[in-house]
């Protein structure tokens, strides 16, 4: 499976009893039921489709007008997925049970792959580095350096986390 499958797989767990439960807030938020195996696999492909225009119309407009364009970007996606859940979502039973993190890195673990995850730690770690390069080389762009350090170093700390849930579980 691909990234995305691995992004959308953390929003849902079955239950004991074998349901399907969607978790549209991930661990933040309920859970639903969801009340069919038809409706999952829309849901679950719907949910992919929204995650690969997001991701990269946050790049964009970040590349092309900064911070300030990239956080509107995000503020009109969130408000349209919250619309498009609360319509799709709307009549579904709602479930007690709560999504852990560790289920939810669990999932997306398992539906990325090895090589994917491995994939994701190499490149975190780069990046990891070129900010410290930035925050020692460039002293005008030390917090960007120093930002990217703490980011993409709590970036490699969730995927060597995600490796073990993924070899714990298999």
């Amino acid at each position: 499976m691909g990234y995305f499958d691995g992004l959308v797989s953390g929003s849902f767990k079955q239950d004991d009893t074998g349901r399907t439960l969607f978790f549209p807030y991930g661990v933040l938020g309920g859970g639903k039921v969801v009340p069919s195996a038809q409706a999952a696999q829309s849901l679950r492909s719907t949910l992919k489709i929204y995650y690969m225009v997001a991701l990269p119309v946050i790049i964009v407009a970040s590349v092309a007008g900064g911070f300030l364009y990239s956080m509107a970007a995000a503020l009109v996606l969130i408000l349209l997925y919250e619309i498009w859940v609360r319509g799709k979502t709307a009549g579904w039973v709602r479930s007690s049970i709560k999504l852990t993190y560790a289920e939810s890195s669990g999932n997306s673990a398992r539906a990325l792959g090895k090589g994917t995850l491995l994939a994701l730690l190499l490149m975190s770690a780069v990046l990891a580095v070129s900010g410290a390069a930035v925050a020692i080389a460039m002293p005008e762009e030390r917090l960007t350096g120093i930002v990217s350090v703490i980011f993409f170093g709590g970036c490699m700390v969730a995927f060597v986390y995600m490796m073990r849930r993924r070899r714990d579980v298999a």
